[in-house]
C-alpha cells in the first residue's frame, strides 16, 4: 500500500484544488466522511429488522456473489475477506456469529487444515435475498440526489479506492 501524503495547508501553486481554510467542513475528506456516516446509518436502520449488521450483510452477499452455496463451491475465509476488502480477523469473528445462526456453514478445508471454508446455508440464502432488496431500495433513496451523475460518482469512488490500495494513480 502506498503511503498517504500529508495534507498541505495553504496555497500550492501547482494544485488545482481549493486549499484548506482551516475548517474541517471545507475539506473534501470531511464531506466524504459525513456522507459515508449518513449512508451507513441508513443501511444500519434498513438491516435492523433482518437482525443483520452491515458487515454480516456484506459477508453473506459476498458469499452469494462468489457462488459459495454448497460445500463443493465453498470459499475460504481469506478469499471472502480479500474479495470484500475487509479485515481478516473481523471476518473470522463475524463468520462464527453467522455460523451460530445457521446462515452459513464453516469447516476445516480438506486441502489445507489451516484454512476454514464457508458457504451459505439455505437460511442465509433466504435472508440475503430479502436484504439485497431492501439495501438496493435504501441505496436508490440515498443516492437519488446524485441523479444522472451516479455512474460518475461510482467511477471516482473506485478511483479513490484503487489509489488508496496502490493499484492506480
Amino acid at each position: 500500500m502506498k503511503p498517504i501524503k500529508p495534507i498541505k495547508i495553504g496555497k500550492d501553486r501547482n494544485s488545482k484544488t481549493k486549499p484548506a481554510q482551516g475548517s474541517p467542513s471545507e475539506l473534501i475528506g470531511f464531506q466524504l466522511w459525513q456522507a459515508a456516516n449518513r449512508w451507513q446509518r441508513m443501511i444500519r436502520v434498513t438491516l435492523d429488522p433482518l437482525d443483520l449488521t452491515h458487515v454480516q450483510y456484506l459477508l453473506l452477499a459476498g458469499l452469494a456473489e462468489m457462488g459459495a452455496t454448497a460445500d463443493e463451491t465453498a470459499v475460504n475465509q481469506n478469499q471472502i475477506a480479500t474479495h470484500l476488502g475487509i479485515d481478516k480477523m473481523m471476518t473470522s469473528k463475524v463468520i462464527r456469529a453467522l455460523a451460530d445462526r445457521h446462515l452459513l456453514a464453516r469447516k476445516a478445508s480438506d486441502q489445507d487444515a489451516r484454512a476454514i471454508i464457508i458457504w451459505l446455508m439455505p437460511e442465509g440464502h433466504d435472508i440475503i435475498e430479502a436484504a439485497n432488496s431492501v439495501v438496493a431500495e435504501a441505496d436508490a433513496q440515498f443516492f437519488e440526489v446524485v441523479g444522472k451523475k451516479e455512474d460518475k460518482l461510482l467511477k471516482y469512488l473506485r478511483l479513490l479506492i484503487a489509489a488508496a490500495q496502490g493499484e492506480g494513480d
